[in-house]
């Protein structure tokens, strides 16, 4: 699994994306079916054993009949054992879904519907991560399904609900008041390598703080041999800018702002899209950023003049739908160059090329606009660490909810929801899940000092984090480090452990108890320890 990373190229710092990520494996709810009942073969006519009729003499013994290892439809079964199986229907010689009636206790074929061809189903190949999508199950109805890493075809997800009830905890809980000073857990940036994204505060200059609000424009361009008819940029880019609002928005307890500026038409670029040199792929080593950057200009250039740029702080460029990689070969987030208008300077850049120019790739490279760093291992852009970090957007689109730390830092938190430890007394305290609406606790900070802190958050799968449900080993009160001195393509922050109901860790000198857990979230005990 592979992630896009952002490298520094020459005195730029330029990012790409390719979201087929590295997440832990974890296992599907799969159908039982018996190990000795079924043959995953084609079964040939000639070969299907039979019982010759013959006259059996007084004293010859009969012959006991083969055992055959297929299953045909009218075959007894066992709903107990098996509901759903690979077998032969009446009249066909080629295998297909048998389901278990449970009145009359044998195999009946599933006849299929007529179903929509773009939707994939339960058993079919995927590759990687593939989203949770809309999908048929063996019984074709339409059911959320997910990529299973174990054997890579799409298995149903676990329903969860997106808003579970959040219920109080019965344990008694420390005075909020003790936790409301916050000065000393805005631990400082520790990397002066890195001037354009951080782990910590404060955001560098030129990125879009989103309570003030993100305005972006978006141009589309087409080319000579590439042009667009009947469609305009809007009509093929609303989606994509629907994600990132609808994403971005649902990270935030406090208001945010978006405001989207749309060209009606397609800027046409005079000559074959070859001709522009951009189909450099940036993991074959083979991107040129001055060449992307140079493109940006000349596409402002040819706009300038029709497009009020007031205000805005981000710029998309769009290309029309089937453009390959090998035409445009990156896709390119820039937040260290200066783009000049007639009404201002543009600080953030996205360039939609490549295969990959999907809702995930916009929405983590919006991130980089908003500050915030890579929480991955990008020292090898073609072998991609997960780095002891398997949340967030900035980590890879699985699990994407922000990090309880991301929040803080971008002022997506009321002060209340974060909890400073500010003593060596021990404390508790009640988390509610970061997905959740709740304006309760998020978060706990345990400052180490100006650089490093221990955090702790709660995790269940609602919200964007959905694909928890299939992975119960990710849920509970995590608890990890963060230490902002950790130069850029290593994660600054790493996961120590994920604690269920009584369960507890020692790091940096303090120990971090879940006492109580339940759909609300997760109590947690924060102690100094003093051996």
């Amino acid at each position: 699994m592979s992630l896009t990373v952002w490298g520094i190229m020459k005195k730029y710092v330029v990012f790409a994306l390719s979201f087929t990520l590295l997440f832990p494996v974890t296992s599907f709810s799969a159908i039982k079916k018996p190990a000795t009942k079924v043959a995953a073969v084609k079964k040939p006519v000639a070969k299907k054993s039979a019982v010759k009729k013959v006259v059996a003499l007084p004293s010859a013994k009969p012959s006991p009949t083969p055992a055959k290892d297929w299953i045909d439809e009218g075959d007894s079964c066992d709903i107990a054992v098996t509901n759903t199986v690979k077998g032969y229907p009446k009249g066909l010689q080629t295998m297909d879904w048998l389901k278990c009636d449970d009145k009359t206790k044998k195999y009946i074929y599933i006849a299929p519907p007529k179903l929509d061809p773009t939707k994939p189903k339960q058993g079919d190949n995927c590759k990687g991560y593939s989203g949770i999508v809309e999908g048929y199950n063996h019984n074709f109805e339409l059911v959320s399904l997910a990529c299973n890493p174990t054997n890579s075809t799409f298995a149903p997800v676990v329903t969860i609900p997106t808003k579970p009830p959040l219920t109080t905890p019965s344990v008694a809980l420390s005075d909020s008041n003790m936790f409301a000073n916050l000065d000393k857990c805005k631990i400082i940036d520790g990397d002066s390598q890195t001037t354009n994204m951080t782990a910590g505060f404060p955001i560098p200059y030129g990125r879009i703080d989103l309570i003030k609000g993100a305005k972006v424009q978006i141009i589309g361009v087409d080319f000579a041999d590439k042009a667009v008819t009947g469609k305009s940029p809007k009509d093929l880019n609303q989606n994509l800018a629907d994600a990132v609002e609808k994403f971005w928005t649902a990270q935030s307890s406090v208001p945010v702002k978006f405001d989207w500026n749309w060209t009606p038409d397609w800027l046409r670029m005079p000559n074959p899209i070859n001709s522009y040199s951009l189909g450099g792929s940036f993991f074959a080593g083979k991107f040129n950023p001055d060449t992307y950057f140079n493109f940006a200009r000349e596409v402002i250039s040819k706009t300038d003049s029709t497009i009020n740029f007031s205000g805005v702080n981000f710029l998309f460029i769009v290309f029309p739908p089937g453009i390959k990689s090998e035409e445009i070969g990156t896709f390119m987030v820039h937040t260290q160059g200066t783009y000049s208008t007639q009404e201002g300077n543009i600080l953030n850049l996205i360039m939609a090329g490549g295969d990959y120019a999907n809702a995930d790739t916009y929405i983590h490279e919006f991130g980089h606009a908003l500050g915030l760093t890579d929480t991955r291992d990008t020292v090898d852009v073609g072998n991609q660490k997960s780095d002891g970090m398997f949340y967030d957007i900035m980590n890879n689109p699985r699990y994407p909810e922000l990090l309880v730390w991301h929040r803080f830092l971008l002022g997506f938190l009321e002060n209340s929801q974060i909890h400073c430890i500010n003593s060596n007394e021990p404390t508790t305290h009640w988390l509610v899940p970061v997905a959740s609406e709740s304006k309760q606790v998020k978060g706990v900070v345990i400052p180490l000092n100006s650089t490093e802190a221990i955090i702790v958050e709660s995790r269940r799968a609602m919200g964007f984090d959905t694909a928890l449900s299939v992975s119960d080993n990710l849920m509970g009160a995590v608890v990890y480090t963060l230490d902002s001195k950790i130069p850029y393509h290593r994660t600054p922050v790493k996961v120590v452990q994920v604690l269920k109901n009584s369960e507890s860790v020692v790091t940096n000198g303090f120990r971090v108890t879940v006492v109580e857990s339940g759909d609300f979230g997760d109590v947690v005990k924060v102690e100094k320890v003093t051996n």
